[in-house]
């Protein structure tokens, strides 16, 4: 079910479509189509910066990271870090750094792990950096176009928001924020646990009546469950979690799927 602008009171302020809203990404331009060595946090100038501190050093050499090339991000054409759409049966993967598998091979990513535990693809619809609201938006988009055999989410944090500037769809979080404007905005918002509280529940029941329309089994689990495999390993970024975490993490969505999804 997606919301139709053209009932909307101010459509005449609205230039985008409910297509041109699923498909807009603020970097998609940079990544779309193409692979890259490094991506979001996993970032060449810090892996440089880690090589050079005797400490860092050492945890790339026990992890296995010292190698620039061991990493690769494949994009298809709309930016997603997975092969181009077609009609193959499928699962669907949505969340932030994550899911998208943030200094990890893509093999390393738990949607990649519970393709190969449920011996059926999984589209990797994961984003660096985004919030609940922006796995929402991508969900109503997606959802009718790939029809899955079911969802899966792993899901972001809550303190994070999406809005717009324009027509651009920007996170903020507690991270730098790009203007004044915006900074204003988050430090408002953030101030109350009531936002957060209130911004997940929404979306959380949005998500789950897209999944009850389309008929369509949906398995959501906290982010925070990815860090309780308690290994101390970390992705290449030293930020991320690492593989043994992406693997616990599927096998937990893999115990909450339905029986006939199975092997």
């Amino acid at each position: 079910m997606q919301y139709n602008l053209n009932n909307d009171v101010h459509k005449q302020d609205l230039s985008l479509t409910n297509d041109d809203i699923g498909l807009t990404r603020r970097d998609l331009k940079n990544i779309a189509g193409k692979t890259l060595k490094w991506a979001g946090s996993d970032s060449h100038a810090l892996f440089e910066q880690n090589i050079k501190n005797p400490e860092t050093y050492e945890k790339l050499k026990l992890y296995g990271w010292l190698d620039p090339d061991c990493i690769s991000y494949k994009y298809n054409k709309y930016g997603f870090r997975c092969d181009e759409f077609d009609d193959r049966a499928a699962g669907i993967a949505l969340g932030c750094s994550h899911t998208e598998g943030t200094g990890l091979p893509e093999q390393s990513s738990w949607p990649s792990v519970l393709s190969k535990l449920l011996g059926i693809h999984v589209w990797n619809l994961g984003v660096g950096a985004v919030s609940l609201d922006t796995v929402f938006r991508l969900l109503d988009y997606w959802l009718p176009k790939l029809s899955p055999k079911f969802v899966t989410i792993c899901i972001p944090s809550t303190s994070r928001v999406e809005v717009f500037q324009n027509k651009t769809p920007i996170n903020l979080g507690p991270w730098p924020i790009d203007s004044q404007t915006h900074e204003y905005y988050y430090k408002v918002w953030n101030d109350s646990d009531i936002n957060r509280i209130l911004l997940r529940k929404k979306n959380l029941l949005a998500i789950q009546q897209l999944c009850n329309t389309a008929n369509t089994k949906l398995i959501m689990l906290d982010s925070y469950l990815i860090a309780n495999n308690g290994s101390g390993m970390t992705a290449r970024d030293l930020k991320h979690f690492g593989v043994q975490n992406h693997e616990y993490f599927a096998q937990q969505i893999y115990k909450n799927l339905p029986t006939e999804l199975k092997q």
